[in-house]
């Protein structure tokens, strides 16, 4: 729902959501809100180019909290995706993507696995050595 949210917007509507969402006050939340929080800021910082901050915030995320972080994973696969022109890790992206998968339905991980299946087929290319499916064959043992 976020990166819907968010695609809908121009950038300086996320910019005013960025500002607003600067000036929360977190002193009350607790761990999984702040997983939340930091992972809608990853969100913003994405979408305003702020790639550095994203991904740190991503982390922050899926670090802080157990509970609910499908869409973080999500998120931040999608995240990587869209990045891997420049930076290259397609590993980081579908350990993300299985992340998010585990706790899917079948249906709705459908969407998630056709990404994995996509960067598989790149893998041969460029002299990977199948390290995308050696890295899919380390998270699943």
């Amino acid at each position: 729902m976020t990166s819907f949210l968010f695609s809908t917007l121009s950038s300086n509507e996320i910019q005013d959501i960025f500002d607003i969402v600067e000036q929360a006050n977190t002193k009350y939340f607790n761990k999984d809100m702040m997983s939340e929080f930091y992972s809608l800021k990853a969100v913003a910082y994405s979408k305003l180019n702020h790639n550095d901050e994203a991904q740190k915030l991503f982390s922050c995320a899926t670090q802080l909290s157990d509970a609910n972080l499908t869409r973080t994973w999500i998120n931040w696969g999608d995240f990587l995706l869209k990045q891997s022109s420049i930076i290259n890790d397609d590993e980081s992206i579908i350990i993300c993507y299985l992340n998010a998968c585990k706790d899917l339905t079948e249906i709705k991980a459908r969407s998630i696995l056709s990404k994995i299946f996509y960067l598989l087929s790149h893998d041969n290319e460029n002299n990977n050595n199948n390290k995308l499916s050696i890295c899919i064959e380390r998270y699943l043992s």
